[in-house]
């Protein structure tokens, strides 16, 4: 999804739907309901059905964002349009550039300027964003199991696999092989 969706979304709260996408929401919930209440072996394994239809469903909300004429007129502030570069450059460089300091650079501000308007804006500081896309990634890499932690260390440009791991850890409380157990097992 593009940062886009976000600014849309949050100046959007109510969106007015057609009968047929109140039909399909109303499958999304009870699907969801569904799932919720299903016996299964562990909590992992509900989460993870509950969560992957949750993708489907805010993917298939993105798409009708991206289908709709008036979507595509929304006017920016300055300062969304701000953030929204920062989010496009974080897309483009997160691999390479986790300091704030890069970011605001190629945005022509200062860091301090750059996180205060991103904070004003989400609730969020630029360096947490970074640090989330960061987490993202490797999360979605651990999620395939036919990569071992040193390709997952190569993909996401990570000096040496101990880097990676102190990283994954303080931000996401647990180790890279701990986080793949928890999905698997």
């Amino acid at each position: 999804m593009t940062p886009d969706f976000f600014f849309y979304m949050r100046n959007h709260a109510v969106y007015h739907v057609t009968d047929e996408e109140a039909e399909s929401f109303q499958r999304y919930c009870n699907f969801l309901i569904t799932r919720a209440n299903r016996p299964v072996p562990t909590e992992d394994f509900r989460r993870e059905n509950i969560l992957q239809v949750l993708r489907i469903f805010y993917w298939e909300l993105y798409v009708s964002y991206k289908e709709n004429p008036e979507a595509q007129k929304t006017k920016y502030s300055h300062k969304e349009k701000l953030v929204y570069d920062f989010f496009c450059l974080v897309l483009e460089h997160y691999q390479k550039n986790s300091e704030v300091t890069f970011y605001a650079d190629k945005l022509n501000v200062s860091p301090k300027y750059l996180t205060m308007v991103v904070y004003s804006l989400t609730g969020r500081s630029a360096k947490s964003w970074i640090v989330e896309y960061m987490i993202l990634e490797i999360k979605a890499l651990l999620r395939n199991c036919s990569l071992d932690i040193k390709e997952v260390v190569s993909r996401t440009k990570f000096p040496n696999q101990s880097l990676l791991s102190r990283f994954f850890r303080k931000y996401a409380g647990m180790s890279p092989t701990e986080y793949r157990n928890s999905i698997y097992i």
